[in-house]
């Protein structure tokens, strides 16, 4: 029996995860546990005034970016990494390269990068905060519980009556509604009806604390779009009354790009197929039917058992590759021989990269067979047609030579 596999995903996607932590809208880098940046995003360009290259393979306590008195905080920090734990939310003010102070807000965890250990960090840009708390300090307790630190839509809902109390500008953006007509308005107003049975069970959950994140539930704005969004929640006490509030961090982009690039997964004029930590076919791309095989057919099979498609010696290339793959290894470009469903032999070129956790643990391979069989025959003839012809040189230059001789011997005989 057929083990159930996972699906195709390009969150995991090497590239994507780049693009991911280039774009990021806070301060991203790697660093050894030493202390020394081995990695940056923009992000950490502007918030400390240095290009990334002047911070690779520098240490922080050579960059004046710290006080002594941060720079003894942060030690203990790397030392918490270097146990194997994860710091987050503090507080440093760092001293940018033109020397201008800024509050920032670290997190970090300790991970494991191509087998070396290092320290991912995020380091949050809270400048403004300090004049912000002091407002929240001012404002009732509700407006205190909920804009700490949120840059998601938030709505406030009685449990109850499932009715809005309150909500963030960014949620009223979001909904296209104004403050007073989001307190108009409950759970049943804010989702489409098809949709109000699921919505409506994921809300009793995190009312219950069953449930911490409710993942693309669908949304509906006032003008009858429908957005996506991942809603987070948490309890907290209003004027001595239980109200749930809801974070909604708006996912629809992503959705979009995960099926824009799915529908490049499915249109490839290659074979692409995404394999799972132990070597199953998790998902193919319909290429695979110009070889006359299906997915459904190939789907949750290990490749090592595809010998129907491949030779015995490309098998034993791609178990070879795979582990290399797994070891974290590069993998250089080869190729390997299939056979199609009507017996004929085809060429392909695989190229393959690993897909790692964000733990960077390997969950899988992504692999490129792309058909270079017309190359090769036309390679062939090539190098048949170049051997025809260095044979018939090599005659011409023999029979050359015994011409030679031969008039050397008739002088030599008169």
């Amino acid at each position: 029996m057929v083990k159930a596999v996972k699906k195709f995903n390009l969150i995991n996607d090497p590239e994507f995860c780049q693009v991911v932590f280039e774009l990021a809208p806070d301060a991203y880098y790697i660093s050894d546990l030493k202390g020394t940046f081995l990695k940056g995003n923009q992000k950490a360009e502007e918030l400390t005034g240095y290009d990334r290259e002047e911070l690779i393979g520098k240490n922080f306590l050579k960059l004046n970016l710290l006080s002594q008195k941060d720079i003894l905080r942060a030690t203990k920090l790397i030392t918490q990494n270097i146990q194997g734990k994860s710091t987050s939310s503090n507080e440093f003010m760092l001293t940018k390269k033109d020397g201008t102070p800024v509050s920032v807000e670290i997190s970090t965890r300790p991970a494991e990068l191509g087998g070396r250990r290092v320290v991912f960090g995020i380091a949050r840009d809270i400048s403004n905060r300090t004049d912000t708390q002091r407002k929240l300090n001012e404002s009732q307790a509700k407006y205190r519980a909920i804009f700490e630190g949120a840059n998601d839509g938030i709505l406030g809902v009685d449990p109850e009556t499932e009715k809005f109390v309150f909500s963030n500008i960014k949620m009223q953006k979001m909904l296209g509604y104004t403050d007073k007509e989001i307190s108009n308005l409950g759970i049943k107003d804010i989702h489409p009806k098809d949709s109000l049975s699921k919505v409506i069970e994921a809300f009793k959950l995190q009312a219950r604390g069953e449930l911490d994140v409710a993942k693309t539930l669908p949304v509906l704005t006032k003008d009858k779009k429908v957005i996506y969004c991942d809603i987070d929640s948490a309890p907290v006490i209003v004027n001595g009354k239980n109200i749930l509030v809801g974070f909604f961090r708006d996912v629809t982009h992503e959705l979009e790009s995960e099926i824009k690039y799915k529908l490049i997964f499915e249109e490839s004029q290659d074979i692409l197929v995404y394999l799972d930590d132990k070597g199953r076919v998790a998902e193919i791309n319909k290429r695979i039917d110009y070889y006359g095989y299906t997915r459904e057919e190939l789907i949750g099979k290990h490749f090592s058992q595809l010998t129907k498609i491949f030779t015995k010696a490309s098998l034993v290339k791609l178990a070879a590759n795979f582990a290399k793959c797994m070891a974290g290894s590069e993998i250089e470009p080869y190729d390997v021989e299939v056979k199609t469903q009507k017996g004929e032999s085809r060429f392909l070129q695989v190229k393959a990269t690993s897909v790692k956790d964000v733990r960077c643990k390997f969950i899988g391979g992504i692999v490129l067979l792309h058909d270079i069989t017309d190359l090769k025959n036309a390679n062939d003839n090539l190098t048949k047609r170049n051997n025809e012809l260095e044979r018939l040189n090599e005659l011409m230059i023999g029979r050359e030579l015994k011409m030679v001789e031969m008039k050397k011997q008739m002088r030599e005989k008169k």
